[in-house]
């Protein structure tokens, strides 16, 4: 089994035995702060014209983390459009803090 799909089922039994948020942002996501915080002076913002170039999921922003081959310690790489919002800044940054989420469904 390979190390994905063992940390999606982590997610998916964290989630259904956990249902209470650290955190519930502005925007309606659920955090929950699961994942070892990656440390800021290992975090590397870089800002791109396409995002779908490095980002598969979202296409605002994404939080990749990473074992950096150079040292094996944790890396987390913000990427990010250019003149992104900050609210776009700080979503990702908690990724790198070991936040996860599931979004809030709004009401209309």
């Amino acid at each position: 089994m390979t190390i994905v799909i063992k940390y999606l089922i982590c997610l998916f039994l964290l989630f259904g035995c956990a249902p209470q948020p650290d955190e519930i942002d502005s925007d309606g996501y659920e955090w929950h702060y699961v994942l070892p915080p990656i440390p800021e002076h290992r975090w590397k913002y870089t800002y791109v014209r396409d995002i779908s170039d490095l980002c598969r999921i979202s296409r605002e922003s994404c939080a990749l983390r990473r074992l950096d081959p150079k040292d094996g310690l944790m890396s987390c790489e913000i990427v990010l459009p250019k003149k992104a919002p900050l609210k776009y800044i700080e979503h990702e940054e908690k990724h790198c803090q070991g936040g996860v989420h599931n979004q809030l469904e709004k009401s209309e």
